[in-house]
């Protein structure tokens, strides 16, 4: 936390000491009103000047007046502060996970990525002026504790003594505080993301009864929720009452301590009031601090949290790229397992594709079709062996350049929430001639003449759009980069006898310009037409057949 203010404070050092300058001239006008209380009761109380009334108030009222102002200034200070950390960290976060490698994010929890956005607002929300105003304050209960050991050193014992307690309860108060929130925010956040997948899922639920079932599951997790809010009410409000009583007692203690000083003749009632006043300052001060480190701990949680995403693997930028790419591919001793599986999906495997050959992969669900085809985008790593591109490790190319070598159609395709023209120029702008020769090529020009925006409607929801539709639309960026190979998984699955012949087309024009290609499917149209078949049933080794 301090770690964080001090980066802060140390990138801009004349905003810094601006800051810290206001703040002092604010604590130091503080002392006004136990000022004033003094004097007024010392000074006009017993000799009833009316002189002396106007020229104490109207100081008074200057004082607040400056004292506003110096916390207006001392406000937008700390905003300006706070504004390029505050620009550049959504930036950063974000582009942080979207350089990370593709297993490295696929093996993040999917509510740890739904909650960025959240993480970043955390982090903002914490560093407010009004929640960094505290902490700065602080120190300066010194300030106070000097004052009041010039009125009375007993008394400044005293306020040391309640403001220390104030700390000690505040921080065993924090702690425990903090145990409830992780757990309750950590439960939330997974009831959280099965609540939004079951609402997502309204055909499933009414379809097959799952209401019932969810209904069950949502009162258990429900009433654990409501326990844990029960009990971290109860700990904040037994925390913030015993802080009062503290607060409390320190009054009574000096009131009761100082009247005997009075009597004495050691202490008169205007310095006993006055002093009091400047307890109580020094007291909430130490208030308002942990009313503000509850938010600083959340939001340093969630700066760790946006770091550890910041640590993951990145992919490679640079590296070699080839002047030209033959479409050359060679698997050399092979193996993929999942972190946690229960073995390899499969090893060994050794393979060599020349260029213009046609390799198909087939195999069951589960067998590692999908897996292969990331492997060979760059998107996977090989747990063992070496994927080559005309004799060079995939590790030693440039994964930009790479992925403009490949025709890559994912079995599932995603899209950004943007519109259809600019999801298909994801990997570059193409000129009106190319992008309309790819949207045919796709068949996808049917379904944009229906739509009454074409290319440049948006794509609000991917869930929402037609499985076929989907496939049509990725199938067009896919062709965007024109490469050499042709990587295509399961690029029939959920296309119409016309969507399927449409990629019949597309392979026999691929095979016609000489592209090599890897395609992932069972469709008995395609693997007839294979030069290499490569079959992932066959567990540990898959099993390689070539066609005549």
């Amino acid at each position: 936390m301090m770690h964080t203010l001090l980066t802060r404070f140390k990138q801009t050092p004349l905003l810094t000491f601006e800051v810290l300058t206001a703040s002092l001239f604010i604590c130091l006008l503080n002392l006004a009103v136990p000022i004033f209380v003094i004097q007024l009761l010392n000074r006009y109380v017993s000799h009833g000047f009316e002189g002396t009334l106007y020229t104490l108030t109207s100081g008074v009222i200057m004082a607040i007046l400056l004292q506003y102002g110096f916390r207006v200034i001392r406000t937008a200070l700390l905003s300006q502060i706070n504004e390029e950390p505050d620009r550049v960290l959504p930036q950063e976060a974000l582009q942080n996970i979207a350089a990370a490698r593709f297993g490295a994010v696929a093996a993040l929890p999917r509510e740890q990525l739904a909650e960025v956005m959240t993480d970043i607002q955390k982090v903002q929300a914490g560093w407010e002026p009004a929640n960094i105003v505290p902490l700065i304050d602080v120190p300066f209960v010194l300030l106070y504790l000097a004052a009041l050991a010039l009125l009375s050193p007993l008394l400044a014992l005293i306020t040391l003594i309640g403001t220390t307690a104030g700390l000690a309860t505040g921080a065993w108060s924090l702690a425990g505080n903090n145990r409830l929130t992780k757990r309750l925010a950590d439960m939330f956040t997974s009831y959280r993301t099965r609540e939004i997948k079951a609402l997502h899922a309204a055909e499933t639920l009414r379809a097959f009864n799952g209401a019932e079932y969810l209904a069950g599951f949502r009162k258990d997790k429900l009433d654990l929720l409501s326990q844990l809010r029960r009990q971290l009410a109860f700990r904040r409000e037994k925390s913030a009452s015993l802080m009062s009583s503290l607060g409390s007692l320190q009054s009574v203690f000096i009131y009761s301590i100082g009247a005997v000083l009075v009597v004495l003749g050691d202490l008169n009632v205007g310095i006993l009031i006055g002093a009091n006043i400047l307890a109580s300052r020094a007291f909430q001060s130490v208030v308002q601090l942990f009313r503000s480190v509850h938010l600083f701990r959340q939001a340093e949680q969630s700066r760790q949290t946006l770091e550890k995403m910041a640590a993951l693997p990145k992919e490679k930028k640079e590296g070699i790229a080839l002047r030209q790419y033959s479409g050359r591919l060679r698997l050399q001793d092979v193996s993929f397992g999942y972190v946690g599986g229960s073995g390899p999906l499969y090893e060994s495997l050794s393979l060599t594709l020349e260029p213009g050959r046609i390799l198909v992969v087939t195999g069951g669900n589960g067998t590692g079709k999908t897996t292969l085809a990331r492997q060979v985008a760059g998107l996977f790593d090989c747990s063992r062996g070496e994927i080559l591109a005309d004799e060079v490790n995939l590790r030693q190319l440039a994964m930009p350049w790479w992925r403009q070598q490949l025709i890559y159609l994912p079995q599932e395709p995603d899209f950004l929430l943007a519109t259809i023209r600019d999801n298909i120029c994801l990997g570059g702008p193409l000129d009106d001639v190319r992008l309309n020769q790819a949207v045919r090529a796709a068949g996808l020009r049917e379904f944009l003449d229906r739509t009454a925006e074409g290319l440049e409607t948006g794509i609000a929801d991917p869930a929402r759009i037609p499985p076929g539709i989907r496939k049509r639309i990725a199938l067009a960026r896919a062709m965007a980069t024109d490469g050499q190979l042709v990587l295509f998984d399961e690029p029939t699955e959920a296309l119409d006898p016309e969507g399927c012949a449409t990629v019949y087309n597309l392979l026999n024009q691929f095979s016609q310009a000489g592209k090599t290609m890897v395609i992932c499917t069972n469709d008995p149209y395609i693997i007839k037409a294979g030069h290499l078949q490569l079959d992932l049933n066959r567990k540990p080794v898959p099993q390689i057949s070539q066609k005549k």
